[in-house]
């Protein structure tokens, strides 16, 4: 496993129209990724920008810098509209049925 400081949200498919849930209801331990890096419906996102990604990443993860997610991001910031994020989920492969985990090095995601 890379040696960034993660932390990790399971995002169950939540940009595919899954219902909204607090964040500290989905969030994982290393310990559970670890244990669960083989499970066929698991997709491993690091929102880290590419640059970083090619560096180190956790074995297994696709990049999706966090810049895919925001329009206008210099006057504060937007997320895409939900059709836009979903055909970004799904030309990775990503549909329903599939359990999302994002990761940053510690910056982004709190």
């Amino acid at each position: 496993m890379c040696r960034i400081r993660v932390f990790c949200i399971a995002l169950a498919a939540i940009f595919l129209h899954a219902p909204f849930t607090h964040a500290d209801a989905l969030r994982i331990t290393p310990e559970w990724l670890k244990a669960h890096l083989q499970d066929a419906n698991l997709v491993i996102l690091d929102s880290r920008p590419q640059s970083e990604y090619e560096i180190d990443h956790i074995t297994g993860a696709l990049s999706f810098p966090e810049s895919l997610t925001y329009q206008q991001k210099s006057s504060g910031g937007q997320i895409v509209e939900a059709d836009i994020m979903q055909n970004q989920l799904r030309e990775r492969g990503i549909d329903y049925g599939k359990l999302i985990v994002v990761y940053d090095a510690g910056q982004l995601i709190d």
